[in-house]
């Protein structure tokens, strides 16, 4: 019966994060196809409301972290141990890949002209790239920290907080970055799509702005029950 536990939330990584890529990365291929009708807006709302759901429905079982970026921020808070943050990532990069996967079959017919919704820089050079990066994940992770620390209830607050960050995230950096703020969101796309343009630096930047988020979240509320 542990055991199944367990792998329910490695299950529910997997799956929430294939949802992600799909509405999310998906919500990008559509902009593509009707000549940009989907907007920015409209990609920031897509990417929200599927975390939102993603949360209500995996919260209680996984936590929902569904990035890489909030499985080391925990792991560096010491909320979950190393073997759980590697099985989770694991399970998000797997998940992240057959959600860009059911993409191509979708459209591949464009998978070049869009890189299934692999985010890319316009307009900015990498260093400023990499600061909008780790700024965006670090509001997120800064919000995940103010519900954990504060006992929000899964279920009823956190889907629409976190949504609310990641709407406002995508709405300010989107257009310059793609607004990841997820490894595994760039990570998917990216290995189906075969385009690893500033990989990197959509790994290091959630990364460090997670921990970063962490750090000041320690600042204000202090270590909070674990």
């Amino acid at each position: 019966m542990h055991d199944k536990h367990i792998w329910n939330k490695y299950y529910a990584e997997a799956f929430g994060t294939a949802l992600l890529v799909i509405f999310g990365a998906g919500s990008v291929v559509i902009n593509f196809l009707t000549d940009g009708k989907v907007g920015v807006l409209g990609i920031a709302l897509s990417h929200a409301l599927i975390i939102g759901i993603v949360v209500y429905v995996f919260g209680g079982i996984s936590g929902a972290h569904i990035n890489p970026a909030v499985t080391i921020a925990f792991l560096y808070d010491k909320r979950i141990d190393l073997k759980t943050a590697v099985y989770y990532i694991i399970s998000q990069l797997v998940g992240a890949s057959v959600g860009a996967y059911f993409l191509k079959i979708i459209f591949k017919n464009i998978v070049a002209a869009t890189a299934l919704g692999t985010p890319q820089m316009r307009g900015i050079t990498n260093e400023a790239g990499f600061l909008l990066e780790f700024a965006i994940t670090f509001m997120l992770v800064f919000m995940i920290m103010y519900l954990v620390k504060h006992k929000m209830d899964t279920q009823k607050v956190a889907p629409l907080a976190i949504s609310a960050v990641i709407m406002a995230d995508i709405m300010f950096a989107g257009y310059s970055t793609g607004g990841a703020i997820n490894p595994a969101r760039a990570f998917g796309p990216a290995l189906v799509a075969h385009f690893w343009m500033n990989q990197s630096i959509y790994w290091a930047a959630p990364i460090l702005g997670g921990i970063a988020a962490v750090y000041a979240s320690r600042l204000w509320w202090g270590e909070g029950e674990k």
